[in-house]
C-alpha cells in the first residue's frame, strides 16, 4: 500500500511538472491540411506561414508534410494572419485569433487554386530544399544553389552533393556514368551528355533529377530488358516557354586563349529548338569526340600504350541543332545534327611497374602524340500514338568520323638493379575513317478486351565499317651495353599496316504481358540477336633496298578474321504491384554461338556453344513517396570482342605484342543492387544509401608472358573465374537550424578483385578503398561560401610480388565563395589544394589550385555582361592517375592547360513576355542574385516580410 501511494505521489509530481512546463512554454498549436483545387488531392511542400498583424512580419513558418498535413507552434497571441502558398497557386490568406489558453487552433483544409496569371516579379516564400529524394530520383534544387553569372549546367553539377565530373566532362552519381541528359522529359542530343551540360546556361534550369531507369524499350513495353541507365532531367523554369532565349559570349586572354560560343533556344509549351555552336582553345570541348569510342579497339590505336582522347590541350569547334515537336504525346518527332571537330596535343609520362614471379620490372615512356578529328553524327525519333491501344517509335541514326594521329615516344625498361632491359623510340601515324548507321522500331498493341494485356515487337539494325592505313617505325635496344655489350641487340621494325573492320548487327524482341489475379502480370520475352564481325588487318614490310614497302603480307602480323555470334534470351517473369510494394521474379536462359574463321590459316573455323541460367529479382517497398527500398539482381552475358578472337600478333607497340584467343567462351556478370532513400520535409533532410555487387564467370583477362632478357611482354586474352567487386556509397544532405547553412557528406567503400597471370603463375590482387567527401555551405542574398574536405585510401595486395603491395592517399579540400555586391557587381574565387601519398616519387606532389573571377551585368534586365577570369593562378595544377590490375601498377601524368586569364562579353536575349528578357532572380519561384530582396507584402496589408 506505501508501495502504491508512492508511485501515486510520484504519478502527481510529473503530471504537475510537464502541465507546469506546457504552461510556462506556452506554446499555441496550429494544424491544417493543404489541397490542390484542381486535383483535389493533398498538397506536399506548400509554404505555410504565420504572419503578425498589422505589419505582416514573419513569426514563423513550416511546409506542408505528407498528406498536405502541417503543424506550426508559436507563443504569439492575439490576431495573427495565416498564408499559404505554393508556386502556379493563388495565395490564401485567413486572419485567426489565438487564445490566450494557448489551446490548439485547426485551420481544418484549406484549398488552393491555380494563378490566372504569372506575377511581374518574385514573392520570396522561404528557402526551398536543396535536395528531394524520391523513389528512384535525386531531384536537386538549382536556384538554391549561387553560381557566377553566365554559369553553365556543368559548373552546377560540381556543387552538387553525391555527383562527380572529372577533367574530361564525364558525370557520374552513385558510381554510375550519367548516359543521357534530358531537357523537360525530351532527349537532347542523345547520349552526347557534354552538349548539354557544357552549353545550357543554369539560368534557365528550376531542377534538376537524376534518375534510374529502365530502357527506352523497357519502358515502352513495359517488360524489363535488364537494362538500366541513369540520366539527368533538367526542368525549365515556366516563364522560358514562350519565346526565343539565348546568349551569346566571347573571351580572349593571354596565351592566345579563347572562346567564342553561342546558343538560342525556343519552347513553346512541349516543343523544343535548339541551336548551338562554338569555337575555343581552352579544353572546353561542347561536344563528344565520336573517334574515341569508334577507334578505341582497333588494331591500330588499341596496342599503343598510353595514347588517348579526352587529355593534353585542344582547340575545338562544333555547330548542332536539336528538335522535338508534336501534338501531346500522340505524334512527335525529334532529333538533332551534329558537325563538330578537334585538335589535341597529349603529351604523358608513365611509370610502370610491372609484376613478376620473384621480383618486379619498371617502364618509363615520355609520350607526345597530335590528334585530329572530324565528327558528323544525326539522330532522328518518330512517336506515334496509332490509336488508344497502339503505339510506334522509330529511331534512325547515322554518323561519320575521320581521324589522324601522328605520336613519337621514347621508353625504357630496367630491372630493380636499374640495368637497363630495353630502350627506344615509337615513331607512328595513322589515318582512319569510320561510318556508323543503324535504325530501332518499337511497336506495342494493347489489348481491346482484357485491361493490362499486351504484346510488342522491336527490331532494330547496326552497322559500322572502319578503313584506314598506319605506319609503325620503331627502334629497341635489348639488353644493358653497360653490363654486358654482347647481350645487346638493336631490333628495328618498319611497316605499313592496312585494316578494315566491319560489323552488321541486328536483334529482334519479342514480349508479352499477361494479367492475372489481384495486380499480377505473368510476362514473356525473347530476345535474338546475331552479331557478324570481320577483320581485315595486312601488314607490309620496308624493304631498304627497293626503298618502298613490300607487296606481299607479312603473315605473321596479317590476318583475315570473321566472328558470327548468335545468342538468345528467353524469359519468363512474375511481376506483383502493391500499394506499398512491388516485386518481379523470373528466370532468363541464355543460349549462344560464337564461330570464328580464319581465312589467313587454310580457312580454318572454330565454334562454341554456351548456354547460361539466370535469375531475375527485383524488389521494392515503398513507405511514401519520400522513403523507399529497392533490391535488385541481374545476370547478363557479354561476349569477347573481334579482337579478343583474332590470332595474329599486334606490334604496334614493340614492347607489348597482343595476340588473340580463338578459345574464348563468353563471360557471364553477376550483378546485385540495393538502394535506400529517404527524405524528411519538416527539415528538410535528404538520406540515400547503396550498395552494389558484381561476380563476372568466365571473365577475360590478359594472361601475360614476360621475357626478362627483353622486357618484352605478350599478352593473350584467357577466362577465368575469381573477378568480383563490391562497393557502397551513403549520401546525407541537411540545413542547420539557420536554413542558410547546409552540410552534406558523401562516404563510398569499396572492395574488388582482379585476376592477372605474370609467366604463368596466377596472380589475385585485391584492392581496398574508402573515400570520404564532406562539406558545409553558406548561402543568403549576398553571400555564397562553401568548404569541403575530401580523403582516400586505397590499398592494394598481391599474392606474388608481395613487396609490391601499395597503399595510397589522396587528400585535400575546396573552398569557393562569392559576393553579390550593388551595382550588379560579382566576385568569387575557388581553391583546390591535393595532397598524394604512394605514388611513383615523380608524382608524389602537392599542388594548390586557385581561380577567379569578376563580373559585372548591366543594360535593360542585365541582358549584357562583362567579366574577368583568371585560371591557376599559382600554376600548380597538374594531372596524375593510377591504374591498378592484376599484372601492373600504372601512374600517368598528363599535360593540361594550367595559367591563364580570359576577359568576355555575353549578351543574353530574350523575348518572352511584355519586359523581354528576365533574369534568374525574375523567374517565378527562384530566389534573387543581385543582392536586393524583392518587396511586396499580402494585398492589403504593409511591409515587414522577412520569410
Amino acid at each position: 500500500m506505501l508501495r502504491m501511494r508512492k508511485y501515486y505521489y510520484l504519478f502527481l509530481f510529473v503530471m504537475s511538472a510537464v502541465s507546469l512546463s506546457a504552461q510556462q512554454s506556452g506554446n499555441s498549436t496550429f494544424n491544417g491540411t493543404v489541397i490542390d483545387g484542381v486535383t483535389n488531392q493533398p498538397m506536399e511542400q506548400a509554404t505555410v506561414r504565420l504572419l503578425a498583424l498589422p505589419d505582416s512580419s514573419l513569426i514563423t513558418g513550416t511546409v506542408s508534410v505528407a498528406k498536405g498535413k502541417f503543424t506550426i507552434q508559436t507563443k504569439k497571441k492575439g490576431e495573427v494572419l495565416l498564408s499559404v502558398s505554393f508556386i502556379g497557386y493563388e495565395p490564401y490568406y485567413k486572419k485567426y485569433r489565438l487564445p490566450a489558453s494557448h489551446s490548439p487552433v485547426d485551420a481544418g483544409k484549406i484549398v488552393l487554386n491555380e494563378s490566372s496569371q504569372l506575377l511581374k516579379e518574385a514573392v520570396v516564400q522561404g528557402k526551398a530544399p536543396e535536395v528531394v529524394l524520391k523513389e528512384d530520383t535525386v531531384e536537386y534544387n538549382a536556384d538554391s544553389y549561387k553560381l557566377q553569372a553566365n554559369s553553365m549546367v556543368e559548373d552546377l553539377l560540381k556543387k552538387l552533393p553525391g555527383v562527380e565530373v572529372d577533367s574530361e566532362g564525364k558525370i557520374t552519381s552513385g558510381g554510375k556514368t550519367i548516359t543521357k541528359v534530358l531537357v523537360d522529359g525530351k532527349e537532347f542530343f542523345g547520349s552526347d551528355t557534354k552538349v548539354a551540360t557544357k552549353n545550357i546556361n543554369v539560368d534557365i534550369i528550376e531542377k534538376l533529377q537524376v534518375i534510374d531507369r529502365k530502357s527506352d524499350e523497357s519502358r515502352l513495353t513495359g517488360v524489363d530488358d535488364g537494362e538500366e541507365e541513369k540520366v539527368i532531367n533538367l526542368t525549365v523554369k515556366k516563364g522560358m516557354k514562350k519565346g526565343w532565349f539565348g546568349n551569346l559570349s566571347g573571351a580572349y586572354g593571354n596565351k592566345d586563349r579563347y572562346e567564342v560560343n553561342g546558343m538560342a533556344n525556343r519552347f513553346v509549351g512541349d516543343n523544343q529548338f535548339s541551336l548551338l555552336g562554338g569555337i575555343n582553345n581552352t579544353n572546353n570541348a561542347g561536344f563528344t569526340d565520336l573517334g574515341s569510342s569508334m577507334f578505341s579497339g582497333s588494331g591500330m590505336r588499341g596496342s599503343r600504350g598510353s595514347g588517348g582522347y579526352g587529355n593534353g590541350i585542344s582547340t575545338s569547334g562544333y555547330l548542332g541543332g536539336n528538335f522535338n515537336v508534336g501534338k501531346g504525346e500522340d505524334f512527335r518527332v525529334g532529333g538533332n545534327v551534329m558537325f563538330a571537330g578537334s585538335d589535341q596535343n597529349e603529351q604523358k609520362k608513365t611509370i610502370r611497374e610491372n609484376y613478376l614471379q620473384d621480383s618486379s620490372t619498371y617502364y618509363n615512356q615520355n609520350y607526345d602524340a597530335l590528334n585530329k578529328s572530324r565528327n558528323f553524327n544525326l539522330d532522328l525519333k518518330m512517336e506515334w500514338q496509332i490509336d488508344s491501344l497502339t503505339r510506334l517509335e522509330v529511331q534512325p541514326n547515322l554518323s561519320y568520323n575521320k581521324t589522324t594521329t601522328a605520336e613519337v615516344s621514347d621508353f625504357t625498361t630496367t630491372d630493380q638493379n636499374d640495368f637497363f632491359i630495353n630502350r627506344g623510340t615509337n615513331n607512328n601515324t595513322m589515318d582512319m575513317d569510320g561510318f556508323s548507321y543503324g535504325a530501332r522500331a518499337t511497336l506495342t498493341r494493347e489489348s481491346a478486351r482484357k485491361a493490362g494485356r499486351k504484346v510488342s515487337a522491336t527490331f532494330s539494325y547496326t552497322g559500322n565499317s572502319n578503313e584506314g592505313s598506319s605506319f609503325i617505325r620503331s627502334n629497341t635496344i635489348y639488353g644493358d651495353s653497360l653490363a654486358d655489350i654482347a647481350a645487346v641487340r638493336d631490333t628495328s621494325i618498319h611497316q605499313k599496316q592496312t585494316e578494315n573492320t566491319t560489323r552488321d548487327s541486328y536483334r529482334v524482341r519479342l514480349t508479352y504481358i499477361e494479367p492475372f489475379g489481384n495486380k499480377r502480370f505473368l510476362q514473356f520475352s525473347y530476345n535474338l540477336t546475331n552479331n557478324a564481325n570481320e577483320s581485315r588487318r595486312y601488314s607490309y614490310n620496308w624493304l631498304e633496298n627497293a626503298q618502298d614497302f613490300s607487296a606481299d603480307y607479312d603473315s605473321l602480323y596479317s590476318d583475315k578474321f570473321r566472328n558470327v555470334n548468335l545468342s538468345q534470351r528467353i524469359g519468363v517473369s512474375v511481376r506483383t504491384v502493391r500499394d506499398k510494394y512491388n516485386y518481379t521474379v523470373g528466370l532468363n536462359v541464355d543460349p549462344s554461338t560464337s564461330k570464328s574463321t580464319n581465312y589467313l590459316d587454310e580457312d580454318r573455323s572454330y565454334k562454341r556453344s554456351v548456354v547460361n541460367f539466370g535469375p531475375q529479382i527485383d524488389m521494392a517497398y515503398i513507405w511514401d513517396k519520400r522513403t523507399s527500398l529497392r533490391l535488385q539482381y541481374r545476370g547478363r552475358t557479354q561476349q569477347p570482342s573481334i579482337n579478343q578472337l583474332q590470332p595474329s600478333k599486334n606490334i604496334t607497340n614493340p614492347l607489348i605484342v597482343r595476340e588473340g584467343n580463338l578459345d574464348l567462351n563468353p563471360s557471364y556478370v553477376n550483378s546485385f543492387s540495393a538502394r535506400y532513400n529517404k527524405y524528411v520535409p519538416e527539415t528538410q533532410r535528404s538520406l540515400q544509401a547503396m550498395v552494389y555487387g558484381n561476380m563476372t564467370l568466365n571473365s577475360i583477362v590478359n594472361q601475360v608472358t614476360y621475357n626478362k632478357e627483353t622486357g618484352v611482354q605478350t599478352t593473350k586474352p584467357v577466362n577465368v573465374n575469381g573477378v568480383w567487386s563490391v562497393s557502397g556509397m551513403f549520401m546525407y544532405n541537411a540545413p542547420l537550424r539557420n536554413k542558410n547553412f547546409q552540410i552534406n557528406s558523401n562516404t563510398n567503400l569499396g572492395l574488388n578483385q582482379q585476376i592477372g597471370f605474370s609467366d604463368g603463375e596466377k596472380n589475385r590482387s585485391r584492392n581496398y578503398s574508402v573515400r570520404e567527401n564532406a562539406g558545409i555551405s553558406f548561402r543568403n542574398d549576398m553571400f555564397d561560401i562553401g568548404l569541403r574536405g575530401n580523403y582516400s585510401l586505397s590499398r592494394t595486395n598481391n599474392t606474388i610480388a608481395q613487396r609490391s603491395d601499395q597503399t595510397v592517399m589522396n587528400y585535400g579540400g575546396t573552398g569557393n565563395f562569392s559576393i553579390f555586391l550593388p551595382m550588379d557587381i560579382t566576385i568569387g574565387s575557388d581553391f583546390t589544394y591535393n595532397g598524394k601519398s604512394g605514388y611513383a616519387a615523380a608524382f608524389a606532389r602537392r599542388e594548390l589550385i586557385w581561380n577567379a573571377q569578376t563580373s559585372m551585368t548591366f543594360l535593360k534586365n542585365k541582358q549584357a555582361m562583362v567579366f574577368a577570369r583568371m585560371y591557376d593562378i599559382l600554376q600548380q595544377k597538374s594531372s596524375i592517375s593510377r591504374q591498378v590490375t592484376g599484372n601492373y601498377i600504372e601512374d600517368v601524368q598528363t599535360n593540361i592547360l594550367t595559367n591563364y586569364f580570359l576577359v568576355g562579353f555575353t549578351y543574353r536575349f530574350n523575348t518572352m513576355g511584355k519586359g523581354g528578357s528576365k533574369g534568374r532572380e525574375e523567374i517565378r519561384g527562384s530566389g534573387p542574385r543581385d543582392g536586393r530582396r524583392p518587396s511586396g507584402p499580402p494585398p492589403g496589408h504593409s511591409r515587414g516580410e522577412r520569410f
